[in-house]
């Protein structure tokens, strides 16, 4: 994918995390699967969200961490 796609750049590449990387790799799978095919297939659907559900996870928990860092340095 080019540098400047959204499935390349974002917030989830900010996490070092071996699950946040394989959600963001199988993500970019399925946009470039959509793109060829001109819109995602039916089988798709559900590993998308799933991913999309776990990234969000991921994240939060990423966020949640780096919250908890800020404040015992803060106080």
């Amino acid at each position: 994918m080019p540098s400047g796609s959204p499935a390349s750049c974002g917030p989830w590449h900010a996490v070092r995390d071996p699950a946040g990387e394989r959600l963001s790799r199988r993500i970019a799978t399925h946009l470039t699967l959509a793109r060829a095919e001109g819109g995602l297939s039916p089988g798709q659907l559900d590993d998308l969200r799933s991913c999309l559900y776990g990234l969000h996870t991921v994240l939060r928990l990423h966020f949640t961490q780096e919250e908890e860092s800020y404040f015992s340095l803060a106080g």
